[in-house]
C-alpha cells in the first residue's frame, strides 16, 4: 500500500469513527436513562406489571425485561430465547393459550411468591456487581442471559 491509498483509507476511518462515537453517545444516553428509571428504589418497589413482558398489553413497552432485551438492544442482543430467562411474564405457551402469568418453578409456587423472589435476586445481583462479589453474581438464580445483560448494562466498565 503507497502514501496515497493509506491516506484515503485513513481518512475513510476517520468518517466513520466519527459516526461511531455519535452512536456511542446516543447509546450511553439511552442506558442511563433505564438506569435512572430502573434506580435500586425504584426496583424495591416496582410492581410485577413494571417488570414482566406482558402479551397484548401496550405499557409492556415501557418494563424493565422490554428494556432490558428491546429497548437496549444495541447494547447486548438477548433476543431468540423465551420470555422464561426473566423468570416471569404474562401471555401464553405452546399448549396453554390462556393469558396468565407464567414463571418457572424455581421462583415458588405462585405468582406473587415468585415475582419477589426474582425482584429481590436483580436488586442483590445489582448490589452485588456494584461491589464485585463474584459469589453472589455466580449464585444468582437468574438465567446467565439476563443476568449478563443486566451486569453490562448497569456497570459498562467491569
Amino acid at each position: 500500500m503507497n502514501k496515497e491509498e493509506l491516506r484515503i483509507k485513513q481518512a475513510a476511518f476517520e468518517g466513520n469513527r466519527q459516526g461511531f462515537a455519535k452512536t456511542h453517545k446516543a447509546l450511553e444516553k439511552l442506558r442511563l436513562k433505564f438506569i435512572a428509571k430502573f434506580s435500586l428504589d425504584e426496583l424495591r418497589n416496582m410492581p410485577v406489571e413494571k417488570h414482566a413482558l406482558q402479551k397484548g398489553k401496550p405499557e409492556s413497552k415501557d418494563s424493565f425485561c422490554y428494556w432490558i432485551e428491546t429497548a437496549l438492544k444495541e447494547l447486548g442482543n438477548i433476543k431468540g430465547s423465551t420470555a422464561f430467562k426473566f423468570g416471569i411474564y404474562y401471555g401464553i405457551t405452546n399448549s396453554d393459550s390462556t393469558l396468565k402469568y407464567r414463571f418457572t418453578s424455581k421462583w415458588g409456587t405462585s405468582p406473587e411468591e415468585a415475582y419477589q423472589r426474582i425482584r429481590q435476586s436483580i436488586i442483590e445481583l445489582i448490589l452485588a456487581g456494584e461491589s464485585n462479589d463474584k459469589d453472589v453474581i455466580k449464585k444468582s438464580l437468574l438465567s446467565k442471559m439476563f443476568k449478563g445483560k443486566i451486569l453490562s448494562t448497569y456497570f459498562p466498565d467491569k
